[in-house]
């Protein structure tokens, strides 16, 4: 199922409301390990992510930043192994 969630969640990001963005960053981030795991998609999943997340870091309300800052500091830990 992940194969199909994680694009809907990467989606959300960009929802209008706040609390769905940070939501949708601390979700993303329960499924770092999973999204880094797949080598062979990282087109897929990857990079779309950390575009995203990155994205939101810079984003107008400071809760989804903090959320998006939280989220892309796992997803590098779980990159690096």
């Amino acid at each position: 199922h992940l194969h199909h969630l994680i694009p809907y969640l990467i989606g959300q990001l960009k929802h209008p409301k706040p609390l769905i963005r940070s939501i949708t960053c601390w979700t993303l981030s329960r499924y770092a390990k999973w999204v880094v795991k797949g080598k062979d998609d990282d087109e897929k999943y990857f990079k779309p992510l950390m575009v995203q997340l990155l994205q939101r870091v810079l984003d107008k309300n400071k809760a989804v930043q903090e959320a998006a800052c939280s989220a892309f500091a796992i997803l590098e830990e779980q990159a690096r192994g």
